[in-house]
């Protein structure tokens, strides 16, 4: 099984490390995609990417960081589009991860308006994965917003997820912070499932032509549905 969790920032889809460090643990093939690489006043920071390929290769994933060139907000534009498009046709990912398209932070909403558009090209031409989620980001950019509607027990996994945003240590992805602001949300989301620690997501596409739900087959046995096991069928179809 193959899995693509793409974000914005170097430390963005690790805002779900638990979950796909639980997937690469259950043999699923993870790769994360960064659109934007990190720079300082516009010049790359070759130690932040070093860091990030580091922090991904502790969840059991690889990653890929795109050179994007841009020295303000990230928009949407056709070559970011067509960049990750042909990631997505590359890998053929079973289950795709994205940003929440309703977030706070400008780059984060923008990411998930060019990983949507990159999809939509890709099934074009058939290239479609079995099921998409988007995952929240932090307190103070997504939360407000989202709908939880899978919990996904990350208790076992706490210390790996620690260790990885440990890796980190340039401004603005400071390992003690990203760790202390995750725990906080780990408890906020487990206390909402009846679990110590729990990742949030939400589904933007159901299984393609009625399969089963990958993720919850492969990881059942830490799954929960919004509402303690009760289904609420309210999400985005955009495919």
């Amino acid at each position: 099984m193959k899995v693509l969790a793409i974000g914005i920032h170097i430390d963005d889809c690790e805002e779900m490390g638990g979950t796909l460090n639980l997937l690469a643990r259950e043999g699923a093939e993870v790769t994360i995609l960064n659109i934007m690489p990190y720079t300082d006043c516009g010049v790359r920071n070759k130690d932040a990417d070093e860091q990030s390929m580091k922090a991904a290769a502790v969840l059991g994933a690889k990653k890929i960081i795109l050179d994007y060139k841009g020295t303000k907000f990230y928009r949407t534009n056709e070559e970011t589009v067509r960049k990750t498009e042909e990631i997505i046709r590359s890998i053929e990912p079973d289950i795709l991860f994205m940003m929440h398209p309703v977030d706070n932070h400008i780059e984060h909403a923008e990411c998930a308006k060019t990983v949507r558009e990159a999809v939509f090209a890709a099934a074009v031409d058939g290239i479609i994965p079995n099921e998409i989620y988007s995952f929240e980001c932090g307190p103070r950019q997504t939360m407000c917003y989202f709908r939880p509607d899978i919990y996904i027990n990350v208790e076992s996994v706490r210390d790996t997820v620690k260790k990885c945003d440990m890796v980190f240590n340039v401004n603005h992805a400071d390992g003690q912070y990203l760790w202390k602001s995750r725990e906080q949300n780990y408890r906020f989301r487990g206390s909402e499932c009846g679990f110590e620690f729990a990742e949030a997501l939400h589904i933007i596409k159901y299984p393609t032509n009625n399969n089963e739900f990958l993720l919850y087959k492969t990881l059942k046995n830490v799954f929960s549905w919004c509402g303690h096991g009760m289904y609420l069928n309210q999400s985005e179809l955009f495919l």
